[in-house]
């Protein structure tokens, strides 16, 4: 029964484990302050004591950065949502030491060209308890944006790319979620933009869900990443229409149309064919959670008991 503290920063798009994972035991600690504050060590060295575990696992840059501080007994580690490029040399040295968790093939092969051990978990989604939009009357103009209002999501794309649309689309509106370091810019250029049309809505986050069985196409203008916001859009039976990332690319499937990275002019194209066409029929997406949470446990296992 392996004991796995989660050492967490606020890294968007980093995906922390699940934690139903059978007789594994969980702690977490998100950290709140950069990883340089005397304080932020101390906590966070005083709860990893506590729980005394057999296994980290570091979940974003700030996390990873922090373990290599703290963790002098070098007990076993894996890390997540830290991009290569992200990593100075203090970091790259100290997660040469641990294990890489990756969702892509071509993650996990930049990573061991230069030398770093990685281990591949497939993304997955659990079918959600809801019935889809598919199967009743739905809003089908309306355009959900998947991501956050932060800098990772670049919700600006989504804000000139919808310009592009609403005249060819009198009736579309969009809808971004939550609240962000974005949130701000996003409402002034939208509002700057069209200071007498009301079709750009903003909802709390809360309402994501009930929005999403309403219907519509979502909208991913990631960078990097955006597997597990399109699955789950698919999995609830809404298109998605996205800005092409490796990850993405490598967990294509029905429902899912990629355009060329930045490129908002043919996102609103691809959107005004989905919008003004039939509405496709979305399978339900091949990539169970399941075979994430077994994936998980096999390594938790494996690096736990490689220490016993």
């Amino acid at each position: 029964m392996p004991r796995v503290f989660i050492l967490s920063s606020e890294t968007p798009g980093s995906a922390a484990p699940p934690q139903e994972l059978g007789q594994t035991v969980f702690a977490r600690f998100d950290l709140r302050y950069p990883w340089w504050y005397p304080n932020e060590w101390i906590a966070t060295r005083r709860a990893m004591l506590g729980f005394a575990p057999d296994l980290l696992h570091c979940n974003g840059l700030q996390a990873l950065r922090m373990a290599a501080l703290l963790n002098h007994k070098m007990i076993p580690f894996v890390y997540s949502g830290v991009p290569l490029e992200k990593m100075d040399r203090f970091t790259r040295r100290y997660a040469a030491k641990g294990t890489a968790l990756v969702s892509t093939e071509a993650e996990r092969e930049q990573l061991n060209r230069v030398g770093l051990r990685a281990e591949r978990i497939p993304v997955g989604v659990a079918e959600p308890a809801v019935q889809t939009a598919l199967s009743r009357e739905c809003d089908a103009q309306v355009i959900l944006f998947g991501g956050k209002l932060n800098h990772d999501s670049v919700p600006l794309q989504a804000v000139w790319a919808f310009d592009c649309l609403k005249y060819a689309l009198p009736e579309a509106r969009i809808v971004f979620f939550g609240s962000g370091p974005k949130e701000a810019e996003i409402r002034r250029i939208s509002f700057g933009l069209g200071f007498d049309d009301f079709r750009v809505r903003f909802a709390a986050e809360t309402e994501r869900s009930a929005r999403y069985q309403r219907g519509g196409v979502v909208w991913l203008t990631r960078a990097q990443g955006g597997a597990t916001e399109a699955l789950d859009a698919l999995a609830r039976g809404l298109p998605v229409l996205a800005m092409r990332t490796c990850e993405l690319e490598e967990y294509a499937s029905e429902g899912l149309s990629l355009v060329p990275a930045g490129d908002r002019i043919a996102l609103a194209a691809a959107t005004l064919k989905v919008l003004g066409g039939p509405r496709p029929a979305i399978p339900t997406p091949r990539f169970p959670i399941g075979a994430m949470v077994q994936k998980y446990a096999a390594v938790y296992d494996a690096m736990a008991g490689s220490a016993a």
